[in-house]
């Protein structure tokens, strides 16, 4: 009998080690989902704010110095300076809103003056644990009234497509001078 009793202590022992385990690895697979999706939500909030940012940006009509696409690059530049992020021309679309829900077409517009625009970003995000998600942000921004584009560089100057201002030269000065 007590032979009995040593080999159930023994085997009450060495289960106690094996839930300690299998409670360790739980946990930090826990600890690690959380942190996988805090880092996913971080990256969502950061796109979905300079989308919106952007929006007022190209709203208002600044464009790169030397941006020869009516200002659409660097409304797509400023958005993956301000999200640290990498935005290609596949993954981004700005329109002249045409109707509301209705996603952008392959033609990239700014818009016109009073006109609202939709700016479209997906992101494809590489997870930690081998998953790709899309990371989805849009905006809307109205143009102002008197919309035009505007240098960013602090030319005296504005920029309209035929002034021959639009396409000179310099470095990209985005960011400089404005107040958001």
């Amino acid at each position: 009998m007590p032979k009995e009793v040593a080999s159930s202590k023994n085997n009450q022992s060495g289960s106690v080690y094996v839930e300690f385990a299998i409670g360790a690895m739980l946990l930090f697979n826990l600890v690690f989902l959380g942190i996988e999706t805090l880092r996913y939500q971080f990256i969502q909030l950061t796109l979905q704010n300079a989308v919106h940012r952007a929006g007022r940006y190209a709203a208002l009509g600044y464009f790169d110095t030397g941006d020869t696409s009516g200002g659409v690059d660097s409304v797509r530049n400023r958005i993956s300076e301000m999200a640290g992020l990498e935005i290609t021309s596949d993954n981004f679309k700005i329109c002249a809103d045409p109707a509301s829900d209705t996603p952008c077409g392959d033609t990239l517009s700014r818009g016109e003056p009073s006109e609202w625009i939709k700016i479209e970003v997906e992101y494809p995000l590489q997870l930690t644990i081998g998953k790709t998600v899309v990371l989805k942000a849009s905006s809307y921004a109205r143009n102002e009234p008197n919309w035009h584009l505007r240098p960013i560089d602090g030319q005296s100057e504005d920029c309209n497509p035929g002034n021959g201002l639009c396409n000179e030269g310099g470095g990209n000065q985005l960011g400089l001078g404005l107040p958001f």
